[in-house]
């Protein structure tokens, strides 16, 4: 049910009244109240702001009407604070694994906060300093080749370390001011360098038993000289490495508008909440097909965590959206690495022009699957474009 009511209050906010809650949204001093029994079991506990994308209806002689309000998520608005989400450092098994090779554990995290701050692990070294001993650390997301109903290889590179160096002994490496988006399921590696892994030179991840946070499978993955990753297991043993993934939510890109007034003769002024750094742009629905959108205006690289926005009010009345662009275009060991907005799960394709007046797009052999709500490729193109334009497609999609 929808009604019209007068209040002064800061909006938009949810209320609880008995089995409703009551959401409200600004409307030049008046408000739009949604009533609706669904929307208050999700959020009758947290009785906060609520995580949702409004859309508007916007036509001439300054008449504004709500007319989409969806739920994106069914969660309030989440705590900065860091929570533990993986632990296995209670106890040692009295065991390590020398291994030639990147090897590492498929981990399960707990909790829901998914931006890895801070990541601990334990590791021994048995060799006399050369000054070649390092190692790195890597994360992947569990979207390779599937290997059984069980078993789905690590895949997409999440994060990379630099080199950083060995001592002989019992040694823990801590990791902190990360920002890694990481699914529910990956796998965190090591490679040891500058070991030959015989007896007196070699180092290894410590075994540790029972996981006391998240979950670990009890076997390990191991990349192969040919690329390729193989689980094993270790009879007898349980195959978890000591570790402790810290961390906490990512910011919510999602655009939200927060005032709209008269701007002018037939336009309206927005102010719309983002996070500084990234690109935004208007975009008006075709008024015989809400599927399609056109774009009105950008704003790049967006200085403030608000922007202003205006936008003209068309005839016939239509509806309007702000959303997020391709956030960044930057360069990975010397290679285009293009990064958008994403729907987790979904796969991409990166496309190319080498000039904006050219018809059509060239598309780059390589996929990604997303793993969060950011997907990135590269262009590896050999040597590197010196100039070359792009854009994120689905790869489904020709």
């Amino acid at each position: 049910m929808l009604a019209i009511a007068r209040n002064d209050k800061t909006l938009p906010t949810i209320e609880t009244r008995g089995n409703d809650s009551l959401l409200m949204m600004e409307n030049y001093g008046e408000k739009h109240f949604l009533l609706d029994g669904t929307f208050s079991r999700q959020y009758t506990k947290c009785n906060r702001t609520a995580d949702i994308s409004m859309f508007y209806r916007i036509q001439k002689h300054f008449l504004l009407t709500l007319w989409i309000l969806s739920l994106f998520g069914a969660s309030c608005i989440r705590s900065v604070a860091q929570q533990v989400v993986f632990e296995n450092s209670k106890q040692y098994l009295g065991y390590y694994r020398p291994q030639v090779g990147e090897y590492g554990d498929e981990v399960t995290l707990a909790g829901s906060a998914r931006l890895i701050t801070d990541f601990t692990f334990q590791y021994t070294g048995k060799f006399t300093p050369q000054g070649d001993e390092r190692a790195k650390v890597r994360f992947y997301a569990n979207d390779g080749n599937v290997l059984s109903p069980y078993y789905t290889a690590p895949g997409t590179l999440l994060y990379e370390s630099g080199y950083f160096p060995l001592n002989p002994g019992a040694g823990s490496r801590h990791m902190t001011g990360l920002k890694v988006v990481v699914p529910d399921r990956f796998t965190w590696t090591i490679e040891f360098l500058g070991l030959t892994m015989a007896n007196s030179d070699q180092a290894g991840l410590l075994y540790f038993n029972p996981v006391t946070v998240g979950q670990s499978y009890g076997d390990y993955w191991l990349k192969t000289q040919n690329g390729s990753w193989v689980p094993y297991q270790t009879r007898g043993l349980d195959d978890n490495f000591a570790a402790k993934i810290v961390a906490t939510y990512a910011p919510d890109s999602t655009p939200r508008i927060t005032k709209i007034t008269p701007s002018g003769r037939s336009k309206y002024r927005l102010l719309v909440n983002v996070i500084p750094g990234r690109n935004y742009a208007l975009e008006f629905a075709d008024p015989t097909d809400p599927k399609k959108w056109t774009r009105q205006s950008t704003i790049l690289n967006a200085t403030n965590s608000q922007i202003a926005l205006i936008a003209p009010a068309p005839t016939p009345a239509r509806l309007f959206r702000v959303t997020e662009l391709a956030r960044t275009v930057s360069m990975l060991g010397g290679h285009p690495l293009v990064s958008a907005k994403a729907i987790k799960g979904a796969t991409y394709a990166l496309e190319y022009k080498n000039s904006l007046s050219a018809t059509n797009w060239t598309r780059l052999p390589d996929f990604m699957t997303a793993s969060s709500d950011i997907v990135s490729i590269s262009d590896l193109s050999n040597p590197p474009p010196p100039v070359r334009f792009y854009r994120i497609v689905d790869a489904n999609k020709r």
